[in-house]
């Protein structure tokens, strides 16, 4: 049975999609089924299409519904027989044996513009011809008792192939035109039904304009025109108002009905006629502002045709908006007047983030205009350097509508770079709607140079300090060793020296000039230390052969090298030269030889080479077999915060401020120095020196 959602169904979407229900009631569908079962003397029933009952079976004999719809097989075969039936593509109806005993059966396809909607079946009649063999195989076949099935088939109505043919003809077209008069009637209904609901959308449209008409805050106000003598517009007629007429305009509804814009309004010519007249014939709407000199108000008039030479419009008194404009515009004017006039650089940008506007001071700044600035092309000026970061703090805060502040270079008209301090903010117009940023720069290029000059005055001073801290303890401990240690010899000396052989007066003697030794290289250590923090050691290089600078320079450590029984060898080319101070460069291969003795156990080995990497520089190493040092003491052996010093192999002093001379002296060379070293395998000490003047 069809619905009202089914029958309110557009027309052309039902038909796509039609079932028999649609069209039917079953109850009466019912109800013919079963008079034509009756007056026909067979069995009837409507199914889907795969053969789906839809109505209750008519007339069933007692063969099928009793016995052989009642065991298994025969119910598999009877629903088998009446599938091949409904399923059969044939147009029209089809005549056919059942499948079980050999019933006549038949099949009209009931059909819905040109649409298969259901199968109208008949039959369960027998012809005069029996097969009683064949019969008593199917008893047998389906386990019922051979005599009630044939009592129950010789109850099968007998009727020719003949007249089963016509009856069966005569029910396609009896369903066929049925179906089209149901089917009829239904498109009727749905017709109705439409328009019924059109109607209702209509007066629900009319109503719901009504209200709007009535309740909206706009005036609004219906005009026909009027013509003169030569059939031309002169005028207009006020014919209808809303409420909201006499709230916008401060004119009473009552005194404007049926006159003309002249007498309406008090004025020689009907207010923008050239404007109406042009709606009301031609049907193009339009929009416009205006002020309206009568009233002392400005107004948005909005002004369409709803027939022609008729014509509406809607308004809104906008004086409030207007006048906030024009507030709204000298104040802009006044901070932009103060915005040039100061030194910030000002720019705002809109909700899109581009940006729109720019100081005076800006384009002053820069040396570029308005055009190259806009939108993105303020940022042609920001450092490569600086520019993602730029870009992506003003672009994070953005999206969050937050404040930022960043820091960053921007080209200046002379072509530097200077430092700028961005402060942006969101901006919000008098509604408190969101409209873009604002933002402040300040050159801090200043700023910038004079902090970092200050944090090269710290870091002088804090160097200056730690230099202090290490002369003064220098002075505190590692001087006085040595004079505690000579002037305990000079004591035993001066009480024990009758009484003393002369092999311990010798060994007296050699320990007296080693500490003599050691006092004289740190005094000479610190008085060039302090020389350099003064400034006051000439730097003179010249082109030296470096062989003969070696042998001095390690003249002086190999007294102690021979006490340790310590090899030193040599790997340098025969008249190799290098561009140097022959002072410093001695005082460097000194230290670290001596280093080398010091750190290196007895009967070790210490290998000073020597080689050109390029033209323009020496690579000098002095490797030993000594005990080697820690990463951690390798880190931090020329940083004079560092206490890096420790006793040698055989006691020896040290206080790590030879190394920091061979630092400066190589630096002043234009040299590096470094160290490859693991604990217990040695140490090598490299440093590059040039070997002309040119590489300096």
């Amino acid at each position: 049975m069809n619905t009202e959602a089914d029958i309110n169904k557009p027309i052309t979407d039902f038909a796509s999609e039609i079932q028999f229900t649609d069209i039917f009631n079953l109850e009466e569908i019912q109800y013919l089924q079963d008079l034509f079962s009756d007056a026909n003397g067979v069995a009837s029933l409507i199914s889907d299409l795969d053969g789906t009952p839809i109505t209750k079976p008519s007339n069933f004999c007692r063969l099928c519904k009793d016995i052989i719809r009642k065991t298994e097989i025969g119910a598999a075969r009877c629903c088998k027989s009446d599938s091949e039936l409904c399923t059969n593509n044939i147009v029209g109806r089809i005549v056919k044996p059942c499948t079980s005993v050999g019933l006549l059966d038949a099949r009209a396809k009931i059909v819905v513009s040109g649409k298969h909607i259901a199968n109208w079946l008949i039959g369960q009649v027998r012809t005069d011809e029996i097969d009683s063999e064949q019969l008593m195989q199917f008893a047998d076949e389906i386990g019922t008792n051979r005599e009630d099935f044939i009592a129950a088939f010789n109850e099968v109505p007998i009727m020719s192939l003949t007249r089963f043919n016509k009856l069966s003809e005569m029910l396609f077209v009896f369903a066929t035109e049925l179906s089209k008069k149901a089917y009829t009637n239904l498109q009727l209904k749905i017709q109705i039904a439409e328009r019924e609901e059109a109607n209702k959308l209509l007066r629900e449209s009319e109503e719901q304009f009504h209200r709007l008409y009535i309740n909206m805050v706009e005036g609004a106000v219906l005009h026909e025109l009027t013509y003169n003598e030569k059939g031309e517009p002169d005028d207009y007629l006020i014919i209808e108002t809303n409420p909201a007429f006499e709230l916008q305009l401060g004119i009473t509804r009552d005194t404007v009905i049926g006159k003309t814009g002249r007498e309406a309004y008090g004025v020689s010519e009907p207010p923008y006629f050239d404007i109406y007249s042009r709606v009301a014939l031609t049907g193009e709407p339009i929009v416009f502002e205006t002020y309206f000199p009568p009233l002392e108000k400005h107004f948005s008039i909005s002004v369409y045709c709803p027939r022609k030479g008729s014509f509406a419009t809607i308004f809104e008194d906008i004086t409030k908006r207007k006048i906030a404009e024009i507030e709204l515009r000298e104040s802009e004017e006044q901070y932009h007047n103060l915005a040039d006039s100061g030194l910030a650089l000002i720019w705002t940008a809109g909700t899109d983030k581009l940006c729109n506007y720019f100081n005076e001071p800006w384009f002053k700044f820069t040396g570029r205009t308005l055009e190259q600035e806009i939108g993105n092309g303020w940022a042609e000026g920001v450092h490569p350097m600086d520019l993602d970061q730029c870009i992506e703090t003003y672009v994070n805060a953005f999206d969050k509508r937050e404040t930022f502040a960043m820091e960053y270079r921007l080209r200046h008209v002379s072509g530097e770079y200077r430092w700028l301090l961005d402060k942006g903010t969101p901006n919000y117009n008098i509604n408190g709607e969101f409209i873009g940023y604002i933002g402040h720069c300040f050159d801090i290029n200043d700023l910038k140079q004079a902090a970092a000059e200050i944090k090269i005055k710290n870091e002088e001073l804090h160097q200056l300090v730690a230099e202090k801290d290490k002369f003064f303890s220098i002075i505190a401990h590692d001087l006085r060793s040595p004079f505690n240690s000579f002037l305990g010899l000079t004591q035993i000396m001066a009480e024990e020296l009758p009484r003393l052989t002369m092999e311990e007066i010798q060994k007296i003697a050699v320990n007296m000039r080693s500490s003599a030794t050691n006092l004289f290289r740190l005094l000479e250590n610190l008085l060039q230390w302090s020389r350099i923090k003064q400034g006051s050691i000439a730097y003179t290089p010249e082109v030296v052969q470096l062989l003969p600078i070696v042998d001095e320079s390690i003249e002086m450590v190999l007294e102690s090298a021979r006490n340790k029984g310590i090899e030193i060898t040599y790997d340098i080319p025969i008249g190799l030269t290098v561009f140097a101070d022959g002072n410093m460069l001695q005082t460097v291969i000194r230290n670290l030889v001596s280093n080398a003795v010091k750190f290196t156990p007895k009967e070790g080995k210490i290998i000073f080479s020597a080689k050109v990497t390029n033209e323009s520089s020496i690579l000098i190493s002095i490797k030993d077999t000594g005990i080697g040092m820690s990463k951690a003491m390798i880190d931090n052996l020329f940083n004079i915060k560092e206490q890096t010093n420790r006793k040698g192999t055989e006691g020896e002093p040290s206080t790590g401020l030879g190394l920091l001379l061979c630092k400066e002296f190589i630096g002043k060379h234009g040299g590096t120095i470094w160290v490859d070293s693991e604990e217990e395998k040695g140490s090598t000490f490299y440093f590059v020196i040039p070997n002309d003047c040119n590489s300096i």
